[in-house]
């Protein structure tokens, strides 16, 4: 640390530390008079810090300024710079129940999303994001602007149903506002029903609706999705012991992912209802003995190349389906699986572009 007294004036020329590998310096200095800072200006830049929180896990990279700058007949802080993210996870923060305004700043900053920005919840959703945004404005009245799209092979997670995204964007284009309006829309097939989970709104105040094929009502997909076997066995109205069991799996078995992906150094670890088969929408219909018979299984999957990603499904009950393979990423838009189960090897290709 080398900082320096002269008069009014604090100067800071030298003041740097480390965070795991990482190193961060902060340079700069300002003036005060009568108990009134003026004149100052900071400079913070941070290299590969190593993060550890409950939302962001990985290398920060990062550049700041924090100035004085006239706003109309005032004069205040400004803050400018950009954040750099690679190779990292993250999560939601909680948002705070405050009603305390921000204090007022001008806003220059950008958030920059390279390579692997792996967006992640065990309960929520799994998906590699990219793009960038930018906040212009003030903090009480901001001005965003940019995308942040999803990367081919994206989940999410509703009632106990894993969801495949076929297009998921956040915009920036809510003025006054620092939350994204979404447009997110994912498919899970259930034997010979179809259904479509469709997302839109903003991120604190997002609506959710679902379709399918053959159609029918929300409270009936809500159930398939929900009760499976005892739905197709005319059971028209949830228990209060599905309720439990459906909020068990919500949070415990949640943990559990989270700890299992963690400890594992896994990209990817599910625990969800369904046989897990690929070959499902293939089988014949099984007979209706009127058993509730309910079905889990798990999906793991571990990146060996930046490209590379070999892949594994293992049943914990009913037919106890076992199928691996590998999954390649041509690019963010383009890839192919190959899979082997039950004596059959299952090929796919995933294209996304958007017209």
């Amino acid at each position: 640390i080398a900082t320096e007294f002269s008069g009014n004036k604090f100067v800071i020329d030298n003041f740097t530390g480390n965070i795991g590998k990482g190193t961060f310096g902060i340079t700069g200095g300002l003036s005060y008079s009568d108990f009134v800072i003026k004149n100052y200006t900071l400079d913070f830049v941070a290299k590969a810090l190593d993060i550890q929180s409950d939302f962001f896990n990985g290398p920060l990279n990062a550049e700041f300024s924090l100035t004085e700058e006239k706003f109309f007949r005032n004069t205040l802080p400004k803050l400018a710079g950009h954040i750099d993210l690679n190779k990292c996870l993250l999560s939601v923060p909680t948002i705070p129940e405050s009603e305390e305004p921000l204090p007022e700043m001008i806003l220059d900053v950008s958030i920059n999303l390279g390579d692997k920005v792996h967006f992640y919840s065990s309960r929520l959703y799994n998906m590699f994001l990219t793009g960038n945004v930018n906040y212009k404005g003030t903090t009480t009245h901001p001005k965003p602007s940019g995308i942040i799209s999803v990367k081919r092979g994206g989940t999410l997670n509703y009632l106990q149903t894993v969801f495949d995204i076929r297009e998921g964007e956040m915009h920036f284009n809510q003025m006054g506002s620092f939350f994204p309006s979404l447009n997110f829309r994912a498919d899970t097939r259930l034997s010979d029903v179809r259904v479509e989970l469709a997302v839109a709104g903003t991120l604190n105040n997002a609506e959710m609706k679902l379709t399918s094929n053959p159609e029918k009502s929300q409270t009936e997909i809500a159930q398939i999705l929900t009760l499976r076997d005892a739905y197709g066995n005319q059971t028209s109205n949830m228990s209060m012991t599905d309720v439990l069991a459906i909020g068990l799996q919500m949070s415990i078995l949640g943990d559990i992912e989270d700890s299992v992906r963690r400890n594992l150094g896994l990209d990817k670890f599910t625990f969800a209802s369904g046989s897990g088969s690929a070959l499902d929408s293939f089988a014949s219909k099984e007979i209706d003995t009127g058993e509730r018979n309910e079905d889990f299984h798990i999906s793991v999957g571990k990146y060996v190349t930046d490209k590379l990603m070999l892949k594994y499904t293992q049943g914990i009950n009913g037919d106890k389906i076992r199928r691996y393979g590998f999954q390649y990423d041509i690019n963010d838009n383009l890839g192919f699986t190959v899979e082997r189960e039950s004596n059959e090897y299952i090929f796919s290709l995933e294209a996304r572009y958007k017209f």
